[in-house]
């Protein structure tokens, strides 16, 4: 499969980072752009208040 990075845009197929909300992909960062991270940061917001709360979080995968 080919994918596009959400942080750079280039498309890569090789695997990556995945991003996925209520069981969508909602995007994938390349491999170039997490070469040499030792933490990866994913921010949630809402622009308007509301009772959403942030229950579970999933991590799949080991770093290397």
């Amino acid at each position: 499969m080919v994918f596009q990075c959400s942080k750079c845009n280039e498309t890569f197929e090789s695997d990556g980072l995945q991003v996925i909300a209520h069981g969508q992909s909602i995007g994938y960062v390349c491999p170039s752009c997490v070469a040499g991270a030792k933490t990866v940061m994913l921010i949630l917001e809402q622009k308007m208040p509301g009772q959403f709360e942030l229950k579970v979080v999933e991590v799949q995968g080991k770093p290397t």
